[in-house]
């Protein structure tokens, strides 16, 4: 299967490298303003890089899906984004499914398949207190890197799910 240039563009430039830097700056600046005042971030507790990246791989997947998802789907239904062809689009998959499912699925992803490891390594490597500018610019890349990963696919799904009601519609 060939994507055309702009579908390519779309997930590797604007889904991609545009989700890296994108979350690396946001949630940057999120840990910057939740922890700031502290001169280092314990591991546990009230404040802290555990409830924060916990959080963050819950919260971070969902909003993309949920911002992802509807921006890709108007930019199909408006025509600035060509629909995938028929053979594109599978029968049955995420993509048929509700953007609060698919955001479900992600939250679920990022918290068992991502956060937890990432808190579980960091609790057995003893690693903590962290300064504060340390964990900052770890949280910052961490979840840019994560967008990364997790952005095209939200992108796939919404440009299938949206191209699937575009093929419809002109079968009707």
């Amino acid at each position: 299967m060939k994507l055309s240039d702009r579908h390519r563009r779309l997930l590797l430039v604007e889904q991609g490298s545009h989700a890296l830097l994108i979350n690396l700056v946001l949630n940057g600046v999120i840990a910057w303003a939740l922890l700031r005042g502290n001169d280092v971030v314990p591991l546990w507790g009230e404040v802290s890089m555990g409830v924060d990246l916990l959080a963050t791989g819950v919260l971070l997947p969902v909003g993309m899906c949920e911002i992802v998802s509807r921006i890709v789907a108007s930019q199909v239904r408006s025509g600035k984004l060509p629909a995938l062809e028929r053979n594109q689009v599978a029968g049955n998959g995420m993509h048929r499914r509700s953007i609060h499912l698919r955001a479900f699925v992600l939250a679920i992803f990022g918290l068992v398949g991502v956060s937890l490891p990432l808190v579980f390594l960091l609790d057995a490597a003893n690693a903590q207190p962290v300064p504060f500018n340390s964990f900052v610019a770890f949280k910052a890349a961490w979840a840019g890197i994560l967008a990364m990963i997790l952005s095209p696919i939200v992108a796939w799904w919404a440009l299938s799910s949206a191209s699937a009601e575009v093929l419809e519609l002109a079968d009707a």
